[in-house]
């Protein structure tokens, strides 16, 4: 299924909560309520909060995405936060190809997360040595959105 030398091992994975595949053949993807995400990308701040969102466990990637066994009913709640600016950059890209621009906030970004299967708590992030890499707020304009 994977082939080279930075094949993954799954060997160890013990969950993997994603809605599955949806109309159309979209995938990991879910309708969200329109409160559940605030934006304010000239400040550079999100935030993203979901509750109780009914999902699958599939036990692992390979799983979720070739479906070799069928999944358990669960549900996750998470909260997401960006800000703290560090930088800002506009892209823009007219090439009749390509057509895609923006203006991007680089943020910190923080993150709850925990998974149900029926009443048991089967996973729960931790805030102790939580760090990210970098997060990102904008707004992005493409095809038929794009300027001019």
């Amino acid at each position: 299924m994977f082939e080279g030398p930075a094949a993954p091992d799954f060997s160890n994975q013990v969950h993997d909560f994603d809605p599955g595949f949806g109309d159309g053949g979209l995938f990991w993807t879910v309708r969200v309520p329109s409160g559940a995400a605030h934006i304010e990308p000239g400040a550079g701040k999100a935030s993203f909060h979901m509750e109780n969102l009914a999902i699958t466990d599939y036990g692992s990637i390979p799983n979720g995405l070739f479906h070799f066994a069928p999944p358990t009913p669960a549900r996750v709640s998470f909260d997401i936060e960006w800000s703290g600016v560090t930088a800002r950059n506009k892209v823009q890209n007219p090439d009749p190809m390509q057509r895609f621009g923006g203006e991007f906030a680089t943020t910190q970004a923080h993150v709850m997360w925990r998974g149900w299967i029926g009443d048991a708590l089967v996973f729960e992030s931790s805030d102790d040595g939580q760090t990210t890499a970098f997060g990102q707020v904008g707004h992005e304009f493409n095809g038929a959105f794009f300027p001019g």
